[in-house]
């Protein structure tokens, strides 16, 4: 019974109103799209642990903090030899698609910056 209860309360509340709701959901498709189109990128599933696959979950079973799981979510994509690998860990391909986008917003001689 708590996994259900944790999934209602952990999904965005429009999230749940969009699963019923036909409208609403093409509405909410639209709306982030147009975000993505003026570089603001929402993520479609809501937080990053709503893109962790079944093998991650699996490595993260008994880890106690949010923390503690990024911590060994990073050591997994750091030791990955190529994009390919991190699939294994993560459903990344709208993490992709943001990197394309900040790749392709970069002038030739700008640096990233870190904030």
């Amino acid at each position: 019974m708590w996994e259900h209860v944790k999934q209602r309360m952990l999904r965005p509340r429009i999230q749940l109103l969009a699963k019923d709701d036909i409208v609403l959901a093409d509405l909410i498709q639209k709306v982030t799209a147009a975000f993505r189109r003026h570089g603001i990128f929402v993520l479609r599933k809501g937080e990053l642990e709503d893109y962790y696959s079944d093998d991650l979950k699996k490595v993260l079973a008994g880890e106690p903090s949010k923390d503690r799981r990024a911590a060994v979510l990073g050591d997994l994509l750091r030791d990955c030899s190529d994009l390919k690998e991190c699939f294994q860990w993560l459903d990344i391909d709208e993490f992709v698609e943001l990197l394309q986008a900040v790749d392709a917003s970069l002038q030739p001689n700008d640096e990233p910056r870190v904030t």
